[in-house]
Order: structure tokens, then sequence, then C-alpha cells
């Protein structure tokens, strides 16, 4: 009986681990997840409508920093689809900017911090941003 409830319990916690990391990211930032192209039309709406709040060099100014240490230590483990959707909401005392000038600006945070332009652009779709993790550089 023992043996039998231990066997049991084993398979419980497989399928748990299952679980978990269904939910999980399978990407990272640190697989190109954007192109040059959209960090540099980014940088340009991101000078034209965050930079007041956040600085041109995005170190923060009445708003958050958006690169560097305090960036890593707010956003690590997240995915983007939840940055992305905190990026669609700002400014916050103006109408939020247009799906695709956000998806243009979050690419040009994703530049400022170092992380690697690819071959795709990043997209709009909640889902795929979803499994692209936030993560310090392996």
């Amino acid at each position: 009986m023992g043996r039998a409830l231990l066997a049991a319990a084993l398979a419980m916690c497989g399928v748990a681990t299952a679980v978990s990391l269904r939910g999980q990211a399978t990407t990272t930032v640190w697989n190109g997840v954007y192109t040059a192209e959209q960090g540099k039309r980014g940088q340009t709406v991101f000078k034209d409508n965050c930079s007041a709040c956040h600085a041109d060099d995005l170190t923060g100014a009445d708003g958050p920093a958006l690169k560097g240490e305090l960036f890593t230590l707010l956003w690590e483990g997240r995915s983007l689809d939840r940055l992305f959707e905190r990026v669609r909401r700002m400014p916050p005392r103006r109408a939020p900017l247009e799906i695709e000038d956000s998806r243009d600006a979050l690419a040009f945070i994703l530049q400022a911090n170092g992380y690697p332009a690819g071959e795709r652009e990043l997209s709009t779709d909640a889902a795929a941003l979803a499994e692209i993790a936030i993560a310090r550089k392996p």
C-alpha cells in the first residue's frame, strides 16, 4: 500500500508540473522577437509620446525607467503581453496609442534594453506575446 500511495503522489506531481509549465512562455526576448526597423519606428513613437514621462534615454522622469536594472527587476519573468497592454494604455491623460504604434514603442523598449533584433516583426496578438518572456541575459 505504501508503494501505491507513493506512485500516486509522484504521478500527481508530474501532472502539476506539466500544467504549470504549459502556461509559461516558451520564447524569451533574447530570441530576436522584433525587427530593427520596428525598433527604429518605435524610437520615433517613443520620442513623440513617451519621453516626456520616461525620458529620451528611457531612464525615467515622471514615469518609471523602461530600461536597465530597475526595468528588469520589475518585468523579469513576465510575458510581453502584459508590458504591451501597459504601453497600450499610455499616455494616461490622452487617447491610447494606435495598436501598431504601441507595438513599435515596445520594440524600441526591447532594443534600448539590448535585446537583439530578429527577422520577424513583433506581433500585436496577445496570445503570441504571452509566449515571450522578459528575461535576464542567459
